[in-house]
């Protein structure tokens, strides 16, 4: 896994990647604290991230696909029609 702080200029390694490949990524903003959160997913199970460099499983429920929306919901969407809704508090 590799990451940029500097808008796709330079990249660097994670320091502790996924726990498996993850063939879906995405940032979820959190406006309240104007931080955010990267969430990788694969059929292995879903990953999170603050800064990119270290990931850590949030659960061994895996999906192929996640999105998001602008009011702060992840969503993610797997095989056998399995789908799923978060949101960070």
């Amino acid at each position: 896994a590799a990451y940029s702080d500097d808008q796709g200029r330079t990249w660097k390694l994670a320091k502790v990647e996924p726990n498996a490949f993850r063939s879906s990524v995405v940032v979820l903003p959190d406006p309240s604290t104007k931080s955010e959160t990267w969430f990788a997913t694969g059929p292995g199970g879903t990953d999170a991230s603050k800064d990119g460099a270290v990931w850590k499983s949030v659960s061994k429920v895996g999906f192929h696909v996640l999105d998001t929306h602008s009011n702060g919901t992840l969503i993610a969407v797997g095989s056998e029609g399995r789908f799923g809704i978060a949101r960070l508090k």
